[in-house]
C-alpha cells in the first residue's frame, strides 16, 4: 500500500513538476523531493509511477490483485484488435509475395522456352543459310555450264551457216551446169531434127 500511497503523492504533486533541461538527461523533475530521500523526482521514478496502474499487487496471503482489470482487458482487446489487422496484413503481404513468387517462375519458364525457341530459330537460320549457298553454288555451276553450251552451240550454228552457204553455192553452180548441159541437149537434138529432114 506504500506504493499505492507514493503513486498518490506523485499524483497529487504532478501539477506542481517543474520539467527543466539539462545536459545529464533530457527531462529531469527538480521539486518536489522523493519523500525519505534528498534527491528529486527522476523522470524514470515519473515513469515508474505512470505505469503503476497496470501493475498488479499482491496482498498480505500473497494473491495477485489487478486493479484495472477492465484497463487490462480493454488493453488486451485493443492489442488482439491490433494483433488481427497486423495478421490480415501479413497474409496479404504472403498471398502478395506467392502471387510475385508465381509471376517470377512463370517469367523465368517464358524465358527458358524464349532462349531455347531463339536457339532453335539460331539453328533453322545458319541452315538456311548452308541450304542458300549450296543452291547459289549449284546455280552459279548450271549457269555456267548453259553459257558454255549456249556458246557452243553458237559456234556450231556459225560453221552450220557457213557450210549451208557453201552448198547453196554448190547447189546454185551445178543448177547453171545443169541448165547449160539442157541448152547444149536441146541444141543437139533440133540438129539432129534438122538432119533427119
Amino acid at each position: 500500500m506504500e506504493l499505492l500511497r507514493g503513486r498518490e503523492t506523485s499524483a497529487g504533486m504532478r501539477s506542481k513538476i517543474k520539467w527543466v533541461r539539462t545536459p545529464a538527461s533530457y527531462f529531469v523533475l527538480r521539486k518536489p523531493p522523493v519523500s525519505g530521500t534528498d534527491r528529486p523526482i527522476s523522470c524514470s521514478d515519473h515513469i515508474n509511477t505512470h505505469l503503476m496502474p497496470y501493475s498488479n499487487f499482491s496482498d498480505a496471503k500473497g494473491a495477485v490483485i489487478n486493479e484495472n482489470t477492465s484497463l487490462n482487458a480493454a488493453l488486451i482487446k485493443n492489442v488482439r484488435k491490433r494483433m488481427a489487422g497486423m495478421n490480415k496484413h501479413i497474409a496479404k503481404y504472403k498471398n502478395a509475395n506467392t502471387s510475385f513468387v508465381k509471376e517470377n517462375v512463370y517469367l523465368k519458364n517464358r524465358k527458358a522456352w524464349m532462349t531455347k525457341s531463339q536457339k532453335r530459330q539460331k539453328k533453322n537460320l545458319v541452315y538456311l543459310k548452308d541450304k542458300c549457298n549450296e543452291l547459289t553454288e549449284k546455280t552459279t555451276g548450271l549457269s555456267n555450264l548453259l553459257m558454255e553450251s549456249y556458246a557452243q552451240l553458237q559456234e556450231r550454228n556459225t560453221e552450220l551457216e557457213a557450210s549451208n552457204a557453201l552448198l547453196r553455192e554448190r547447189n546454185a553452180v551445178l543448177e547453171n551446169e545443169s541448165n547449160a548441159r539442157d541448152e547444149v541437149n536441146k541444141e543437139n537434138d533440133h540438129e539432129l531434127d534438122e538432119a533427119k529432114i
